[in-house]
């Protein structure tokens, strides 16, 4: 059985990543918005390569609307515009449940999840978006089948297998799903997941 990552996914601290071996960043420009990417690249010890890997993996399988959002970026003191470490706390309606080892979540129920990416904050003078492997944080409004376990501190719940645990209900072109320039190519993590999609849609 495949494992979920255990190597700091949620709540990233940015010095770790940048000095974890193989972590790399990379700058793109967002066709989008004309907004700078920031993304840091983390070598995980293993994840999940199958959607039943993902399964067996994840003590939480549900299908949920994301609602409100809070994004928390942390800086080095009170006045520096460098950040140290950045994520999203945003709530999700359960809508539906395929896996509940914990008996702790219902239909209806509203939890918290944690995402490692945040949109449209200050970093040295200018408006990025900052984010762990291309991952784009969930959209307001939208259902998502979401692999999920009980975060080890605090009310909120964390993806089990870093960017693999988190697709769209309706499908949507993957590479729209990765906060990328038009030009970069696919990574293996990508082709993984896109991989990982396809069983996830005739699944669930």
């Amino acid at each position: 059985m495949k494992k979920a990552c255990v190597m700091m996914f949620l709540v990233v601290s940015i010095s770790l990543l940048s000095a974890c071996e193989g972590g790399q960043k990379s700058s793109l420009e967002s066709k989008d918005d004309s907004r700078k990417i920031i993304s840091y690249s983390v070598k995980y010890t293993e994840l999940a390569e199958t959607v039943q890997n993902l399964d067996q993996s994840s003590p939480i399988i549900i299908t949920g609307t994301k609602g409100a959002e809070k994004q928390i970026v942390e800086r080095e003191t009170k006045d520096s515009d460098t950040p140290t470490n950045f994520y999203t706390v945003g709530t999700v309606k359960i809508k539906k449940i395929d896996k509940d080892e914990t008996k702790k979540v219902s239909v209806g129920q509203t939890i918290k999840v944690l995402e490692d990416s945040v949109a449209n904050v200050a970093v040295n003078g200018e408006k990025v978006d900052l984010t762990v492997d291309g991952y784009k944080k969930m959209e307001k409004g939208k259902d998502y089948i979401l692999f999920i376990r009980k975060s080890v501190s605090g009310d909120n719940y964390v993806l089990t297998n870093a960017i693999l645990s988190k697709y769209p209900k309706q499908h949507v072109a993957t590479r729209s799903l990765f906060l990328k320039d038009g030009n970069t190519t696919s990574s293996e993590l990508e082709d993984r997941y896109n991989q990982i999609y396809s069983e996830v849609r005739n699944k669930y």
